[in-house]
């Protein structure tokens, strides 16, 4: 499975931790979930660098005035250049950054369409879209499945937004009612899946 590599400010660690938990271990490099203590910080980044499909940057006056974010902006460049990383998606957290004046970002990195975005479950949403486009450029067989689902993505997130949403009354029960036989059991799993509410190989009776 893909995973997209954190890249925040330990002051904006609020928001982040929220969006690490909606993606859940399998999908993310977290320094909460997988740096280890007394290992060599730079060591930890590199190697979640490597393991990783996609470098997600948190763009933050916080994280612009941090050394590591930096220096996880100038590897991830390195490994842009030397197709090592398969993509870089920034996100604008802080409204008060203003991309294009702002000295401390790179002029690469200013080529990327930013908008303000401060909602935990819809940067989830992003990044699992993210993740999803690059299953699909690297896995036949991935977008084979994914195809199967044509026309349910609609209500895949609805069902995401009732249980991610910060703006959403959260749902306490689920109910998935039609004809025997249309996939019922399929999507229900597919969607918890998709939310991390259950594992892989869960079997659902």
């Amino acid at each position: 499975m893909n995973r997209a590599f954190l890249s925040h400010s330990s002051k904006d660690k609020t928001i982040v931790e929220r969006v690490a938990s909606n993606l859940g271990k399998s999908q993310c490099i977290f320094d909460s979930y997988e740096f280890e203590n007394g290992m060599p910080i730079l060591n930890e980044i590199l190697d979640g660098l490597k393991s990783t499909e996609l470098f997600v940057l948190f763009i933050s006056d916080n994280s612009l005035n941090s050394e590591w974010v930096q220096k996880e902006i100038t590897l991830s460049e390195r490994n842009l250049e030397n197709e090592n990383n398969k993509k870089i998606f920034p996100i604008l957290i802080d409204s008060n950054i203003l991309i294009s004046s702002d000295n401390r970002i790179p002029k690469w990195l200013k080529q990327y369409l930013m908008k303000p975005l401060t909602d935990p479950f819809i940067i989830t949403k992003k990044i699992k879209q993210k993740l999803r486009e690059i299953s699909i450029e690297s896995n036949p067989l991935y977008k084979a499945k994914e195809e199967l689902f044509v026309g349910r993505n609609e209500i895949f997130d609805a069902f995401e937004t009732s249980i991610f949403s910060l703006s959403e009354k959260k749902a306490n029960s689920i109910i998935v009612s039609g004809l025997d036989g249309i996939g019922r059991r399929t999507f229900l799993k597919m969607a918890l899946k998709r939310s991390n509410k259950i594992k892989e190989l869960y079997d659902l009776t």
